[in-house]
């Protein structure tokens, strides 16, 4: 078995001696940037959201979208929450 162990972060090969290390790190940072995470893209969330909003206006509803706070108060700690409600023929 001759695989080549590869940096997590970037994807290059680890230098002799670092084989068993998961990153870069004791001799030096990776190399080139960080692979690309697996999952969607910004782009393809976007189009969800849109056809989210498409799909709502179609049922006659109002969807919101919001960050909650959550404790400790701190920044980056908070999550998402979506509320649906009827549209309103003011």
């Amino acid at each position: 078995m001759n695989d080549v162990a590869k940096c997590g972060i970037c994807g290059e090969p680890m230098p002799a001696g670092e084989e068993m290390f998961k990153f870069h790190g004791y001799s030096g940072s990776c190399p080139k940037p960080s692979l690309p995470k697996p999952g969607k893209t910004q782009e393809q969330i976007q189009q969800q959201a849109a056809q989210l909003i498409a799909d709502a206006e179609a049922a006659g509803m109002v969807v919101t979208i919001d960050l909650k706070a959550l404790q400790p108060l701190a920044m980056g700690n908070h999550q998402m929450v979506a509320e649906v409600q009827p549209r309103h023929p003011y």
